[in-house]
């Protein structure tokens, strides 16, 4: 028992530490910050975003590097080692394309990792076929509408599309958390990176300070109206 609860601490530890690597990964996907990072920087960042989505969709992340790639390619996913390579023309300039590249290879991981993984015995025949039809190689004369459309590309653009709106919506709340965490000096900020070591702004266990955010942003509001109304 004693191992066993080693292990289950061991495990939520590693899942905290993968998220709070992730949302300081968000604080610094920005432009600003984007132009002024090293590559190594850029790509370390990238890959706190990879374990996080992988560690969601309950997989192995995937090693993210960089290659100089194809003109017009900008990553892609190696089925048989587990990696994502990025490429180094977009990572030097386009962050936007960087954040979709990781999201959409990752999709393509998933759904690999839901062939590997597949119950025959307890999945539908629907489930089958979708899962198989995700993993379906494509000819090697396929024509690039043909690979524009098969299952695979046409899941991999709309969950990172997805994927990038969530992204959004989490460094907004990440950014409402800091403000509200430096305002009442819970928690002293790292002055030469935009680290929050100590604290995860999207766990659960700061569902108060959210609360109190709200009801700042509500009280603000009411009073803004009384003011019009004056």
């Amino acid at each position: 028992m004693a191992y066993i609860q080693k292990g289950v601490g061991n495990m939520m530890e590693k899942e905290r530490k993968t998220q709070i690597q992730y949302e300081n990964a968000l604080r610094n996907l920005n432009e600003n910050a984007w132009r002024k990072m090293q590559n190594s920087e850029k790509l370390e960042a990238i890959q706190h975003v990879e374990n996080e989505q992988a560690m969601r969709s309950g997989r192995e992340p995937c090693k993210v590097s960089v290659e100089n790639l194809e003109k017009g390619v900008y990553g892609e996913y190696r089925r048989d080692t587990n990696e994502i390579v990025l490429s180094k023309d977009e990572l030097d300039k386009d962050m936007n394309e960087s954040i979709n590249t990781i999201l959409h290879e990752g999709t393509h991981a998933t759904q690999k990792h839901l062939l590997d993984t597949l119950n025959l015995e307890s999945a539908t025949e629907e489930e089958i076929a979708n899962i198989v039809s995700l993993n379906m190689p494509l000819r090697e004369d396929a024509t690039f509408q043909e690979y524009w459309n098969s299952p695979a590309e046409v899941q991999a653009r709309d969950v990172a599309s997805q994927l990038e709106e969530q992204i959004n919506v989490e460094q907004q709340t990440i950014s409402c958390v800091d403000q509200y965490i430096r305002e009442e000096e819970i928690q002293p900020q790292n002055q030469i990176l935009q680290t929050f070591d100590d604290y995860s702004a999207l766990n659960l266990e700061n569902v108060n300070i959210s609360n109190d955010i709200q009801n700042d942003y509500e009280m603000d509001t009411e009073y803004s109206a009384e003011e019009d109304e004056i």
